[in-house]
């Protein structure tokens, strides 16, 4: 009776600890989590940055159109009250050259845009990762939950026996006791192994919004070490974009200091509405500095200092992907072999398990010895479990040390 209410207490509070209805909706497989990113406002917020970045193009473009404006003037030349003398104005205004500053403002327009383009695609296989990652990890979760109730029924099942057995009087009170703990024990950490998984699905909602259950990839042909050349990585890509734009920048700046030629195209029309007169008349103006008390040469300098410090930045980050691949590259190789090991051993531990119940259900060994062998059952079964998970991690971070979208890996229909 004590353990039908046990089980009764596990099973209520596996029901309190589910997820509510309206979470459940659809199956979700890891492709399909993948593409549900893009709808998070997050990713939402990555992408008009990105659209932001394309529109400074234009905008650096717009600079080379004319200008226009009109302008109504009135005046009086007697008093404040009589503004008798009215002329309408028209002015078309075409910068010919600014010290070809245009040109490489819209060249520097468009290195901010390729520099934010590499940003994108870093920040959407990073969110890719922790997302895959949520997903292996609930998938792990389930399976611990499974696992933790299988424990817990076998070892209550051992339980029953030893009781029946201080029943009869051929075993004693204390061995029935020590197994009646461990099911408990076991019946708890189902309980914890249950919360975690729920808590999982709950944190992989917040980025795919509502699932009913995952469905497992099956990708363990997938599950090997790739390789590309570090400077295809996003990250390395975006800070020679970032070098490109300070040198630019040091360009602008010694062309501004040194003469600074500009030539400018006007048209301004005139029309006098108290004299009724018209006057029309083109400048061409030029402009060359040959000093400017309002500017500081040492710009120049900072702007080769910050060419410096992009370059360093460069080689820099060159070197922490270079780092990153090769450390999730031995990570990778390394998870696959211990998991390979792991479940090997579980099955001479599972095998040797099997005849000690046999020989426990005959008699012929205590209820101490099978609940021992019960026990390595358990740390083994979950040990290969959780190397399950770190295999897929492994592979995960290794795809993303290459800068490759994970979602390129997958076959459509996982």
């Amino acid at each position: 009776m004590q353990e039908r209410r046990l089980s009764f207490v596990v099973v209520f509070f596996l029901l309190i600890f589910r997820l509510p209805a309206g979470l459940c909706s659809e199956q979700l497989t890891l492709s399909s989590a993948l593409d549900k990113i893009s709808q998070h406002p997050l990713a939402k917020i990555d992408q008009l940055d990105l659209k932001k970045a394309e529109e400074t193009i234009a905008q650096a473009r717009s600079r080379l159109f004319p200008s226009l404006e009109l302008a109504d003037t009135q005046t009086s030349p007697r008093s404040l009250k009589d503004f008798d003398n009215e002329v309408f104005s028209t002015t078309a205004n075409l910068n010919l050259l600014n010290a070809f500053r245009d040109t490489l403002a819209i060249k520097s327009a468009k290195l901010q845009g390729e520099e934010q383009k590499q940003i994108y695609i870093a920040l959407k296989i990073k969110r890719q990762l922790n997302v895959s990652e949520l997903f292996f990890e609930c998938l792990h979760a389930k399976k611990s939950v499974e696992l933790a109730k299988k424990a817990y029924e076998g070892s209550l099942g051992i339980a029953k026996i030893a009781k029946k057995r201080f029943e009869r009087g051929t075993n004693s009170q204390d061995d029935f006791l020590k197994l009646q703990v461990e099911a408990d024990s076991l019946s708890v950490r189902w309980l914890n192994e249950q919360e975690k998984h729920d808590l999982c699905l709950a944190s992989l909602s917040y980025w795919v919004g509502n699932f009913s259950e995952l469905v497992d990839p099956n990708i363990v042909g997938k599950l090997k070490p790739s390789s590309t050349s570090p400077e295809l990585h996003p990250n390395v890509i975006a800070a020679q974009q970032s070098l490109k734009l300070a040198e630019i920048a040091k360009r602008s700046v010694t062309l501004k200091y040194f003469l600074n030629p500009r030539v400018d195209l006007t048209y301004s029309d005139l029309h006098d509405k108290t004299t009724s007169t018209q006057s029309g008349t083109w400048l061409l103006t030029a402009k060359l500095d040959i000093f400017s008390s309002t500017g500081s040469y040492k710009d120049i300098p900072l702007a080769m200092i910050d060419v410096q410090k992009a370059n360093e930045n460069l080689n820099n980050v060159k070197r922490s992907v270079i780092k990153s691949q090769i450390s999730e590259r031995h990570s990778l190789q390394k998870s696959l072999a211990q998991y390979l090991i792991l479940e090997k051993n579980l099955e001479t531990i599972k095998k040797s398990f099997r005849t000690s119940l046999r020989r426990f259900q005959a008699g012929a060994i205590t209820a101490n010895d099978v609940a021992q062998d019960q026990a390595r059952v358990i740390s083994a079964t979950f040990a290969v479990n959780d190397m399950w998970l770190k295999k897929y991690q492994s592979w995960l971070k290794h795809l993303a040390s290459l800068g490759q979208e994970i979602s390129a890996f997958l076959p459509s229909k996982n």
